[in-house]
Order: structure tokens, then sequence, then C-alpha cells
């Protein structure tokens, strides 16, 4: 399992075609040029295939907890490459909540669990991020994003998202970190949290 390589979106991260595919001086992809993303940069360690998909799946169908922890190691590092772009400002880090039907038949929130473990990680060990997990709920259960088209999976996780209700007046730090499992460069639960939250930033 290698990190992505070659041009890739400077938004999404999202592997670029063309090394010409360049909108105000930053490497676009043809999504993030037609409609302006709701966040400012996502990153991922790697493509949702091969190795990297086996070992999602280990601990996502197979309830082998130590996956979470060479996925976290993986995020730590994809995040660790741009971290430097928040300069003295503390994000907060909020995984991604299952729906409460789905929680108790897996037993655990894969993106909790990588998020745990990216904290620990060599990469971001020099700093000390807060992890909240009653921040955002689920409202409805989704269908698998395995086999959807990029389409279908924003339409999948519209509205499933929304702030609590207690956390409303949360006075949150100019940059959220959100992490999403599987971690394929483009995820539609980005925009769909940020649009809650306008001062999202990292997906």
């Amino acid at each position: 399992m290698h990190p992505i390589a070659g041009l890739v979106c400077g938004i999404c991260g999202e592997r670029l075609a063309s090394p010409y595919a360049v909108s105000e001086g930053v490497a676009r992809c043809g999504a993030c040029q037609r409609l302006e993303p709701l966040f400012t940069k996502a990153v991922a360690y790697g493509s949702y295939e091969g190795g990297l998909r086996e070992l999602i799946h280990l601990l996502k169908y197979e309830q082998v907890r130590p996956a979470a922890g060479v996925l976290g190691r993986m995020l730590g590092e994809a995040v660790g490459t741009v971290s430097a772009l928040l300069g003295q400002v503390q994000p907060l880090v909020v995984p991604v909540p299952l729906h409460a039907t789905k929680l108790r038949q897996r037993g655990f929130n894969q993106s909790e669990l990588i998020a745990r473990a990216a904290l620990k990680s060599p990469a971001l060990t020099p700093v000390s991020w807060p992890l909240r997990t009653a921040v955002l709920e689920r409202l409805r259960p989704t269908e698998s994003q395995t086999g959807l088209t990029r389409h279908q999976r924003r339409e999948n996780i519209r509205g499933a998202l929304r702030l609590m209700t207690r956390t409303q007046s949360l006075a949150a730090p100019s940059f959220w970190w959100m992490t999403f499992s599987p971690p394929e460069p483009r995820f539609p639960s980005v925009p769909a949290c940020c649009a809650k939250q306008e001062r999202c930033r990292f997906g």
C-alpha cells in the first residue's frame, strides 16, 4: 500500500487526468471547477482499491479492530502533509457518526477508531488536537456507498447529518478536521457536513 502519487486536485485530492487542469493558480479537477466545494482542502492517504480496500473491509465488516491502527497511521501521514496550513489554529477532530442501528450492529464507529489512531501517529504527535464525538448526529441510516456513482453517493448522504442541538453554539475553531471511511480522495460526507458549519475546512 502506497500513498497517492502523481498530480492531484489541490482541493479534493482527486487524481487529475491532465497536468493543465489549473484554475486560479490551483490544480483542480473538473468537479471542483464546476462547483466550488464547501471545504478548503481534503486529503487521503490512498485510493479505495487493492490492499487498502481490503484493510478497510477487515475493520468494517470483519471487526478486525487492529486494522484501525494501521489506517490511522496512514491518515496521520496524509494530514501531516498539510497541517502547516492550520498555522496556530487548533482544529477540532470530529469523526462522522454511524446511525444508531448500524452502531449497534457493528459495535464501534470505524471513523472514531481511525481518528483516535491518527492522533497518536508520529506525524501528528507534536500536536494535541481535541476529538469530539458529540458534535454531529446521523439522522437516518444510509445505503452502502460501495458501487454507487459520485452523484448517487452525494444523494445518499444528503440530509443524513446535522449538528447536534446542544453544540449549535459551540465556539468552533477556524478549522475542523473530519475523518471518514473508506478513505477515498473525494468524500460526499464532506460537503454534507460542512454545509452545517461554515468554518469547516478539512475533510
